[in-house]
């Protein structure tokens, strides 16, 4: 481009500028691709798509975090440039897990995977069809598409043959070596802050389906060695082996690791807080612990939060299940209603319970606010869970004020108020606004919540008359819920697999018990005050103090 040539443009003289011209413009002016966009679209035509082949860290994150239902990324080559742990043991028949068109043609264990191989064949090759179309200038698709040419004849004659392949929802079956028949719908999302890549959801019938993925991640997240564990102090049947009240070595297990290093890698931004040093916990006095109700499906039915009704029954969020279960007090469920990706579980002052919804990571992608709180009868014969607010990005813990005002921690907003008419303080919840929260508890005139994606874990306390103003009360790693007692004390669980008691006025902490993942924390009613862990696994625990 010559100077003569860009004053012209500069004056305007130039009206119709290439956009070989436009192209090397931004290179020259080390314009962004936001930037470069607006400059061709100022000329009045349309840049070309540039394909993005590195993946977002907080979208590994999600992926990693999100262990329902297998979920990968992969580019217009069908390159897989990240999955989470359950699509590595959906795929795991394969040698390896690189290139899904490579993959569906090359590998002779795909004609047993997939049941209509057929079909999934003309998928591959319309996705690369497409690809080739929209990124001529990517050499990349064409290298897998001349590789499949030359090595495989199947992929040659649907090449030459221009079948169409519609992509519909209609559910796929699939034979796994290990989990037998699956039958799961799969749903493509472009990412439009990374040209080129799109996620890949594949979810699950209800029913064996379900069941045989849950079977699967437990095979990837394989439990600590039981001799591992000391025995609890509980008596009997009833004593809870996996958690062990104050070892010294908690062990946190290894798909808990992998989501802690997944989130290191978030570049998530927490407001800054005034950090304190804290001295790691102490060990609390002897407790006991016992089993209240054992998981049917371990890990299926993790249990994200827990609560009690006015009569005094308890309630459990089961995550993956998409519903709430009520229990008696001999452990059994006498109620079950149907949520989605439940939360926190708190009794309002009109004796309904509230249970946040939406709580997944998905939630968070660009555009998505799937999340709220509904509330429902818990003496009702047949409860039916009606909105009391949506809109929100990713909600998780929740309390209540003396007010009735509900306080929900959103993990990509910060901590929202909810007036008792179902109406946002938007002036209160512009204060409060960070990211990465979690847990949430009420204790007189402060807001206590976990910060969960912060390097330290750490609990902040947030003056209802100040929540612009926040303050570290302890560093706990990966404190995921809270919950205040009687006698003024906090309780937190964390993932990492410890259940940890906190004063707040003194920042002192000792830990009650460990084992793990432990995610919610619960008192009960009058008398006894007992605390109820909910667990990863899916296990309920009460603990004695």
């Amino acid at each position: 481009m010559s100077a003569d040539y860009y004053t012209h443009l500069e004056r305007g003289r130039e009206r119709h500028p290439s956009a070989q011209m436009l192209d090397a413009l931004s290179r020259a002016l080390l314009l962004s691709d936001a930037l470069r966009e607006h400059l061709f679209r100022l000329a009045g035509t349309v840049p070309a798509t540039r394909p993005v082949e590195t993946i977002d860290p907080v979208l590994r994150a999600m992926l990693e975090n999100y262990s329902a239902a297998p979920a990968f990324v992969m580019n217009a080559a069908t390159d897989i440039l990240a999955a989470n742990a359950v699509a590595e043991g959906f795929f795991s028949a394969y040698p390896r897990l690189d290139n899904l068109a490579r993959m569906t043609f090359l590998e002779p264990v795909s004609r047993d995977f997939c049941v209509d191989w057929t079909w999934t064949c003309q998928a591959m090759v319309a996705t690369l069809r497409q690809a080739r179309a929209r990124y001529p200038e990517d050499p990349r698709p064409r290298c897998v598409i001349d590789e499949l040419h030359t090595a495989s004849a199947e992929f040659a004659e649907l090449w030459r043959s221009y079948t169409v392949c519609a992509t519909t929802g209609e559910p796929r079956e699939f034979v796994h070596p290990e989990a037998g028949a699956l039958r799961l719908t799969y749903r493509s999302f472009d990412m439009s802050a990374a040209p080129g890549q799109r996620l890949m959801l594949y979810q699950p019938e209800a029913g064996p389906t379900t069941d045989a993925l849950a079977r699967l991640r437990a095979r990837q997240f394989p439990a600590d060695d039981p001799g591992c564990h000391a025995p609890g102090h509980g008596e009997g049947a009833g004593a809870y082996p996996e958690l062990v009240p104050n070892p010294t070595h908690p062990r946190p297990r290894d798909h808990i690791r992998r989501r802690v290093l997944a989130w290191c890698l978030a570049t998530v931004a927490l407001t800054a807080v005034p950090a304190t040093a804290h001295a790691e916990p102490e060990t609390c006095a002897p407790t006991t612990a016992t089993t209240v109700t054992a998981a049917t499906v371990p890990y299926l039915d993790w249990a994200e939060n827990l609560g009690f009704d006015a009569d005094g029954d308890l309630w459990v969020s089961r995550l993956y299940r998409n519903e709430v279960q009520r229990y008696d007090k001999s452990g059994h469920v006498t109620a079950t209603v149907s949520v989605a990706s439940p939360g926190a579980i708190r009794l309002g002052p009109d004796r309904r319970l509230y249970v946040v919804y939406g709580d997944t990571s998905l939630n968070l992608l660009p555009g998505a606010h799937g999340s709220g709180v509904v509330r429902f009868d818990p003496t009702a014969a047949t409860p039916v869970p009606e909105v009391f607010v949506d809109g929100l990005a990713m909600a998780n813990g929740a309390a209540f004020d003396d007010a009735g005002n509900l306080y929900v921690a959103d993990t990509g907003s910060g901590v929202v108020r909810i007036r008792p008419d179902a109406t946002i303080d938007t002036d209160w919840t512009a204060q409060a606004r960070m990211s990465g929260l979690n847990g949430l508890a009420v204790q007189g005139n402060s807001v206590y919540t976990t910060a969960y994606l912060t390097p330290h874990g750490q609990i902040l306390r947030l003056p209802i008359d100040a929540p612009a103003h926040p303050s570290t009360v302890a560093d706990l790693s990966l404190a995921d819920d809270l919950a205040a007692a009687p006698d003024g004390s906090l309780y937190a669980a964390t993932t990492a697999g410890a259940l940890v008691r906190i004063d707040a006025p003194t920042h002192g902490t000792c830990t009650v018990l460990t084992g793990g993942p432990l995610t919610a924390v619960a008192i009960s009613p009058e008398p006894d005050h007992d605390l109820l862990i909910a667990t990863g696994t899916g296990d309920i625990v009460r603990v004695r103090r």
